[in-house]
């Protein structure tokens, strides 16, 4: 029969030893632990480990040390024995000591971590008020270099991200808005920094009686709002350390939109454009065609004529009397031959009369 089963601390760091003591009413038992370890963290990657512990007989009890290692994963263990006597008499029944694993959280070295150049501990005192803050516009990329520590831990394995949240102000107390959709940027390591970069959106969702709205992002204390950068660390077992950043967002261009209205001009001026070609198009298909006088109606003289400065160059009747000559197209001249394209009493070529009675 098991009398007592007591350990000598609950709460334990790696590398701690736990001491478990048992009392049986026969002391010649060989006493067998079984110990489960369970991760409490969503974000621990460790796995649940289990461990079979053997107990050793001394001038009182039963007893057990075992080290709490630095493989084994941060969350809550429970232990358990089973006693078997030398009659071969097995007692199932036994109490459970449970105790817990503390996972030492990381930390943000804010002497060294930056945002847009300026370092995070000159933006807050010792009592984390907010002596200081960062001014940026909507559309505008935000740099950032978070150094991190963690003494179980290696700094490869810390993830490092940043929340963008629009407070109000009441009562000179800063409140939070929580969105529909959180606006977050995940940051990459190397070189011994997690650096990456944050752009402030122009908008926000949010819920609303109505359904989900999109607000601007313009903060700039004067108007009753501020912006807040929360910097988040988490290490492999879900430890998290917090920094907090005051942010005044001024209005910005927003590029995309005047891309779609660009987008918007250019293709309505081609619909204009298409639609006084047509317009024209049908205009002079509904104008009447006029038929051209055929050069080959007038008189040409031969290439062999030669002019010799006398009017007998011409036989007489080759213009009756009254005739009229055309003048669209343009005449020829009886003297020399050459075109005239408008209507004159003497040729501009050879200085003769074309007028005839």
């Amino acid at each position: 029969m098991i009398s007592d089963f007591t350990s000598s601390n609950n709460i334990l760091n790696r590398n701690d030893t736990i001491t478990f003591n048992v009392s049986l009413s026969q002391n010649d038992s060989i006493v067998v632990g079984y110990m489960g370890i369970y991760t409490y963290s969503y974000y621990n990657s460790k796995q649940t480990i289990n461990k079979t512990l053997n107990f050793t007989y001394n001038e009182f009890n039963y007893l057990n040390k075992s080290q709490i290692n630095e493989t084994d994963p941060s969350g809550y263990g429970i232990m358990y024995i089973l006693a078997n006597s030398t009659t071969n008499y097995l007692n199932p029944r036994s109490p459970r000591i449970l105790f817990q694993i503390v996972n030492n959280d990381p930390k943000i070295i804010d002497s060294t971590s930056t945002c847009d150049g300026k370092i995070l501990s000159s933006t807050q005192n010792e009592d984390g008020a907010f002596i200081d803050y960062i001014s940026s516009r909507q559309g505008s990329s935000v740099g950032f270099d978070i150094y991190t520590e963690d003494i179980e831990d290696n700094s490869s394995n810390i993830r490092v991200s940043v929340n963008l949240l629009i407070c109000f102000i009441i009562n000179d107390t800063i409140v939070p808005i929580v969105p529909h959709i959180h606006e977050v940027a995940e940051f990459s390591f190397s070189s011994g920094c997690h650096s990456g970069s944050f752009v402030i959106p122009y908008s926000m969702a949010y819920s609303s009686i109505e359904g989900t709205k999109r607000i601007s992002t313009f903060a700039n204390y004067r108007n009753g709002y501020v912006g807040l950068f929360i910097i988040t660390i988490i290490d492999s077992e879900g430890g998290v350390d917090d920094f907090y950043l005051l942010i005044f967002i001024e209005p910005g261009v927003n590029i995309e939109l005047i891309i779609y209205i660009i987008i918007i001009a250019i293709i309505s001026l081609m619909a204009i454009t298409m639609v006084v070609l047509y317009v024209r198009s049908r205009r002079k298909s509904r104008e009447p065609r006029r038929t051209p006088y055929n050069r080959g109606d007038y008189y040409h003289p031969s290439s062999s004529y030669e002019y010799n400065g006398e009017e007998e160059h011409y036989s007489e009747g080759m213009y009756s009397q009254g005739s009229e000559i055309p003048m669209s197209g343009g005449i020829s001249c009886p003297h020399c031959g050459e075109i005239i394209d408008v209507p004159k009493k003497f040729c501009p070529h050879c200085g003769k009369s074309v007028l005839f009675k």
